[in-house]
């Protein structure tokens, strides 16, 4: 092989490597941007902030909750402050799985335990008990990164097990 031509390959050769750790670079920095998303949505969530809450998805974001669809990051807002309970709520999230579609987006799904006290009062502890357990979710979403963090660009939520009314 002549000198020209093994110049040619290895700086070929150089600029796919580059070009590997670049987009493994990017790949890693979007997942992990999802994955810390999905870990924060409880707390604004569970705290009533609505405006926090907000900026968790894109603009034109969607949220779906029993097969209603809820479009734009405003009338989502608007929705949560109209069908949250001000019971005390946390979301325990697990199992989140984010998988890199491409630069911009992603996917993913998690588990969430949802506890509720049973009364409204602001005194804390509140008691546990079996009927705490208010459900457990499945979330499955699509990202939108914009290259340092990363939105709900849809959110829709599975109810894969549902307290029974016999409970209460």
């Amino acid at each position: 092989m002549d000198c020209a031509l093994l110049r040619t390959f290895a700086v070929f050769s150089l600029f796919s490597l580059v070009g590997c750790s670049s987009s493994t670079s990017i790949k890693a920095d979007i997942v992990t941007a999802c994955e810390r998303l999905v870990a924060s949505y409880p707390i604004p969530r569970d705290n009533f902030d609505g405006p926090a809450y907000g900026k968790l998805f894109t603009d034109d974001g969607e949220f779906i909750l029993r097969g209603v669809v809820t479009k734009g990051r405003e009338n989502i807002v608007e929705n949560f402050l109209t069908r949250t309970s001000k019971n005390t709520t946390r979301h325990v999230t697990g199992s989140i799985n984010v998988l890199n579609v491409d630069e911009t987006t992603a996917t993913g799904i998690s588990y969430a335990l949802v506890f509720q006290s049973q009364d409204n009062s602001t005194s804390k502890p509140h008691t546990l008990s079996p009927q705490s357990l208010l459900a457990v979710v499945s979330y499955e979403d699509t990202f939108s990164f914009d290259g340092e963090r990363c939105f709900f660009s849809k959110r829709k939520v599975n109810i894969d097990f549902l307290k029974s009314n016999n409970d209460q």
